[in-house]
C-alpha cells in the first residue's frame, strides 16, 4: 500500500507546481535525518504530504521518478548552514537546478517570534 501512495504522490509531482518544507536534525547515533514535507494544490485545496526522512532517499524520489527540480517553486528551511550555506548548502544544490527558487528560513522563526512575544 505504501508503493501505491508513493506512487500516486511522485505522479501529482510530476505535473504540478509544489513547495518544500525541508528541516534536518541529527540523531543519537550521528545520523542526519532529513524530514521533507510537500506542499501542492490538489482539486482546488491545499495538500501536504511527508516525502520522506532521509536525504539520499530525496534525491532518488525525485529522479528516479522523474520530478522536474522546476516544479519547485519554493523551499522554506530551519536556517541551520547546511541548509542555507552560501557555496555547499541545499539552497545552493538547488539552485544550481532552479535559479528561481522563492527560499526561505521559517521553520524556526514562530518559535522564537512568540518566544519573543510572551515577554
Amino acid at each position: 500500500m505504501a508503493e501505491n501512495v508513493e506512487d500516486i504522490l511522485c505522479s501529482i509531482l510530476r505535473t504540478t507546481e509544489f513547495a518544500l518544507q525541508l528541516d534536518e536534525s541529527t540523531l543519537p547515533g550521528n545520523e542526519s535525518v532529513l524530514l521533507a514535507y510537500v506542499r501542492f494544490i490538489k482539486n482546488e485545496n491545499l495538500s501536504q504530504e511527508l516525502l520522506g526522512v532521509n536525504i539520499s532517499y530525496h534525491r532518488a524520489v525525485l529522479q528516479g521518478q522523474k520530478i522536474p527540480l522546476s516544479n519547485i517553486l519554493a523551499v522554506a528551511t530551519d536556517g541551520a548552514p547546511s541548509m542555507t550555506g552560501r557555496h555547499h548548502g541545499c539552497i545552493v544544490y538547488l539552485r544550481k537546478y532552479v535559479p528561481n527558487v522563492f527560499c526561505y528560513s521559517l521553520c524556526h522563526s514562530l518559535t522564537t517570534f512568540s518566544g519573543q512575544n510572551t515577554e
